[in-house]
């Protein structure tokens, strides 16, 4: 009866997975489309969108921490009331207190943030108010005119900001003997460092993506390229979809991919894992293991996703009231 059971649920799948196959070969996927929305203060909202030329931008004064901020964040820091680990545990669940104190002590005895303040400011920083937020971006254009300029835009992302790529800003805009040099685009995403954080819920990967493709419009970028990583990864692939005119090419440095038929596909690899996964098996099953680890590892991504402004009570999680280690770069500046 088991073998019978085995084998008619095989055959299911298998008959399943052809329909599925012939069905995704013949269906055109059409590509996402943006929308344009106001994610300003909603009482501040116009009649109707500003243009690309309307879009204003202003170079932003260089970045100061100030020094009654950074006492007020050292003694925050000092005064850390920090909670007990539970036995023969490591990182199993959150922060090893052990290693979160030694980063603590770093951050108040050698962290050095007037040396940070000058290498920020190695570089100008802009912020252009596009669809009634601020986004800020780090402009840096080459040396030398002698060659051909191309625009890259690089986008971070989570929990990164544009810091990311202050060692290689100098490497793409620096004198080559490649016929081409690059000017380059780091903005922060929305909410992040610098960038003003949207006033109603809804931003996701193509509206982010869509205001990127604004600024560099209104920087009179006619042709560019992109890098992205993380949410900048998913970002980067939305503005090639809706702006393939300008895009010229991305490069990825993380793609997410899932399984072509979702649950079947791994039901298949169950059932036939030779066949379906080869070498590879070791990797997917088994599938008991493989969905406890996601379930365990990605619990931040739900609370981040559903609950972002949710205030946990202290026996729930400790960070969100008697831990005071970690403060918004914007709040020191």
């Amino acid at each position: 009866m088991k073998l019978l059971t085995v084998i008619v649920s095989s055959v299911f799948v298998l008959i399943l997975a052809i329909i599925l196959g012939f069905r995704a070969m013949n269906t055109f996927i059409s590509p996402p489309v943006a929308t344009h929305e106001w994610w300003g203060p909603s009482k501040e909202a116009p009649a109707s969108l500003p243009n690309i030329s309307d879009i204003n931008i202003e170079e932003m004064a260089p970045i100061q921490f100030e020094d009654d901020k950074l006492a007020d964040l050292s003694w925050r820091l000092a005064n850390t009331r920090y909670f007990r680990s539970l036995e023969n545990t490591n990182w199993e669940y959150g922060s090893n207190i052990a290693e979160l104190k030694d980063f603590v002590r770093y951050w108040v005895d050698e962290f050095k943030w007037k040396e940070q303040e000058k290498i920020l400011n190695n570089f100008k920083h802009y912020i252009a108010t596009i669809d009634g937020i601020k986004i800020h971006y780090v402009h840096t254009k080459p040396t030398t005119k002698t060659r051909k300029v191309v625009p890259i835009m690089l986008i971070h992302g989570w929990p990164g900001s544009f810091y990311e790529f202050y060692k290689v800003i100098p490497l793409l805009t620096a004198k080559s003997e490649d016929d081409f040099i690059f000017e380059v685009i780091c903005p922060s995403l929305p909410g992040y460092i610098f960038s003003e954080a949207p006033h109603k819920s809804g931003l996701d990967v193509l509206h982010m993506a869509n205001l990127f493709k604004k600024l560099m419009a209104r920087l009179g970028h006619s042709e560019y390229y992109i890098q992205g990583g993380d949410w900048g990864s998913g970002i980067a692939r939305a503005m090639a979809y809706i702006d393939t005119s300008h895009v010229k090419g991305i490069h990825l440095n993380m793609f997410v991919i899932s399984p072509p038929y979702g649950p079947f596909s791994l039901i298949s690899a169950y059932l036939f894992p030779s066949w379906s996964l080869g070498d590879e098996q070791h990797k997917v099953l088994p599938l008991k293991k493989l969905f406890g680890k996601l379930l365990w590892e990605t619990g931040y991504v739900h609370v981040h996703g559903k609950r972002s402004q949710h205030v946990f009570t202290d026996d729930m999680v400790y960070t969100a009231r008697n831990a005071q280690v970690g403060t918004d770069l914007q709040q020191i500046c």
